[in-house]
């Protein structure tokens, strides 16, 4: 049985283990290595159409940095996607988290 392709929607819903949470993070993220960087950045985009909260935005950043690290996404690409992450999270957020973000 093969595993199912990694999405940015199931990458934000898992539980990350509370001692080990950048490494797990990090483990996760090397999921979508060997999937073509348009299936990742489609859900990625799919994901900011329904709005992110802060551990999302962590998340997707941590995910944006694989990307270019270990996926090929250029650095172009990747201000793109941070660009789109800050504006899903500052959709969502309430004045107190914005003021954590220097917003």
């Amino acid at each position: 049985m093969t595993a199912a392709a990694p999405t940015v929607p199931a990458l934000l819903a898992e539980e990350l283990s509370p001692s080990r949470r950048a490494q797990h993070l990090e483990e996760l993220c090397a999921r979508f290595t060997g999937q073509p960087l348009d299936t990742t950045v489609a859900s990625l985009r799919a994901a900011l159409a329904v709005g992110i909260g802060m551990e999302d935005f962590r998340r997707l950043h941590v995910l944006i940095s694989h990307l270019y690290h270990a996926c090929g996404a250029s650095i172009p690409l990747t201000t793109v996607l941070r660009t789109e992450v800050n504006a899903a999270v500052a959709r969502r957020q309430d004045p107190v988290e914005l003021e954590v973000l220097g917003r």
